[in-house]
């Protein structure tokens, strides 16, 4: 008798303790997969890594170059080497100063990319044929593709203007 008290005993303990984890597991809620890059944060705005990223996604092996100006816009920009072109991406901190700093965007005025801090180009580069200058805006973006590829062209426009990067 003692021995059957003592087992009714442990299944009521057994019992109360699977009723508490299961209330604690409903209390906690449940947690999202980690992700290997935590360092780019989902805003719904273009960030460098969200372009490097969006560019990855659609198979064109962005490599990273130094940044860029342009004496027509008032935001540095970052360089990518994307196949044989250059991809100059400029962020504004919304859409609004974008629109503002390319209200008289002429793309004659666009030149291969600058180092922020190199010299001046070499005398010879001046008989190298210039590429030819796509403007791509999305939002807080704006970003200049110099190639003369079509398809490279449509590409990497394609992977911009794909809508904006997640939230």
């Amino acid at each position: 008798m003692a021995l059957a008290a003592a087992a009714a005993a442990s299944a009521a303990c057994g019992r109360e303790q699977a009723a508490h984890r299961s209330e604690s597991a409903a209390a906690v809620p449940p947690v999202e997969a980690a992700t290997d890059d935590t360092s780019c944060r989902k805003t719904g705005r273009w960030q460098l890594c969200s372009v490097h990223d969006r560019l990855e996604s659609a198979g064109l092996s962005p490599v990273e170059r130094d940044s860029v100006r342009q004496p027509f816009l008032t935001m540095p920009g970052a360089a990518y080497a994307v196949g044989g072109g250059e991809l100059q991406v400029y962020l504004y901190p919304d859409s609004l100063a974008r629109q503002r700093d390319l209200a008289d965007f002429d793309t004659a005025r666009v030149q291969s990319a600058q180092p922020a801090d190199s010299a001046a180009q070499p005398a010879d580069s001046a008989a190298q044929p210039r590429p030819q200058a796509t403007l791509i805006t999305s939002n807080n973006l704006a970003a200049i593709l110099l190639s003369d590829s079509e398809t490279q062209i449509e590409r990497v426009q394609l992977a911009l203007t794909a809508g904006l990067p997640d939230r």
